[in-house]
Order: C-alpha cells, then sequence, then structure tokens
C-alpha cells in the first residue's frame, strides 16, 4: 500500500522534471514551425549547455524575430547632391538643381561627392537596438565572462553601447544561427534576428 502511495506521489514529480528539461516558447507572431527549428538548432549547435542558458537562447531569438520590422527593397541616389555655394543661412541648406558646390567638407574624402544608384533587396531590421541582457546570453552561449565594466547596465531594456567590431561579428553571426530558416519564394535561408 505504501509502496502504491509513494508511486502515485512521486510520477507527477517525474513527469514533471522531464517536462522542465524540454525548451518551450510561444509567440503571436512567431509560428510555432519556426520555434521547434530554434530549438532544434539550439539543441544541435549547444548540446552541452545547460537547460536555463539553452532558454534564454530560445527567449531572446523567438523576441529577435518578434522585433523585427520589414522594409521593402528599392532603389535610391546615393552621394552628395551639393548645395548652393554662399547659402543664405548655414544652419539650413536648401537644395536645387543648379547647386554647384558639395554640401560636406567630407564628402570628397569619403566618396560621397559622386551620386550613384544603389539598390538595396528588402530585408527585416531590429526595431530595438540589442539589450545588455541579450548580449549577456551570448557572451555565456560562448564561455566567455561578461564584463565587469557593463555590470552596472546589465538590465534588460538597456542598449548595448560598446563592443568592439570581434563581438559584433560574432554576436550577429550566433544570433543568426538559431534563427535560421527555410522561406521566401524560392525556398532560401532568411536570416531573421
Amino acid at each position: 500500500m505504501k509502496l502504491r502511495w509513494l508511486s502515485l506521489c512521486l510520477l507527477p514529480l517525474l513527469a514533471a522534471c522531464n517536462s522542465s528539461s524540454d525548451l518551450s516558447a510561444s509567440s503571436e507572431s512567431v509560428s510555432q514551425q519556426q520555434i521547434d527549428t530554434i530549438i532544434k538548432n539550439i539543441q544541435t549547435q549547444h548540446p552541452k549547455l545547460d537547460h536555463q542558458l539553452q532558454q534564454q537562447i530560445l527567449d531572446v531569438a523567438v523576441r529577435a524575430i518578434e522585433n523585427m520590422v520589414f522594409i521593402k527593397g528599392g532603389s535610391f541616389m546615393m552621394g552628395d547632391f551639393h548645395a548652393p555655394c554662399n547659402p543664405k543661412d548655414v544652419k539650413r541648406m536648401d537644395w536645387t538643381p543648379e547647386a554647384k558646390c558639395l554640401s560636406s567638407l567630407t564628402s570628397k574624402k569619403t566618396g560621397a561627392d559622386h551620386l550613384h544608384k544603389v539598390t538595396l533587396d528588402s530585408y527585416s531590421l531590429s526595431k530595438y537596438e540589442t539589450s545588455m541582457a541579450n548580449f549577456d546570453t551570448y557572451l555565456q552561449t560562448l564561455g566567455q565572462p561578461f564584463d565587469q565594466y557593463f555590470v552596472q547596465w546589465k538590465v534588460d531594456g538597456k542598449p548595448l553601447k560598446h563592443t568592439d567590431t570581434y563581438y559584433q561579428k560574432f554576436y550577429k553571426r550566433a544570433q543568426q544561427k538559431p534563427t535560421k530558416v527555410n522561406g521566401g519564394p524560392k525556398q532560401k535561408i532568411i536570416v531573421r534576428g
């Protein structure tokens, strides 16, 4: 009798322990199929990370996709449109088609003195800056300690203001890996995040 009672008590506990090892997320804008793909990618790419960190990666990835804003591609002219040589007001530059002078002293140095057509494909961009908490999750994924200089700013919602190019490049790559999903008209890889 006692054994049966004990097994009835332990069964829900064991089931709860087993379910807590599964990663889960829900979203109104990210499909369950995308979430399942992200979970699979996390478990494949980071099998040795503990459950809590894998869950953090999942949460960051899903939130990153939710916060994407679609920007339709198109063409525009890029470069210096020139400005009047003797502007009436230096605080306000009124452009006219007859303008002959460069609008900035740096235009020639930076190569912006020549107008040229630029065409961009459609893309998505986060409407928020990377937060310190998200960057900390990334560093933990790499096994890197969080820089003590930033500890006072390690609050979700605070944007990340200082990183070197090494971390910027690898943060973007790391963010892309778990969020890669197939999509688009030619079923090419679309990177969100």
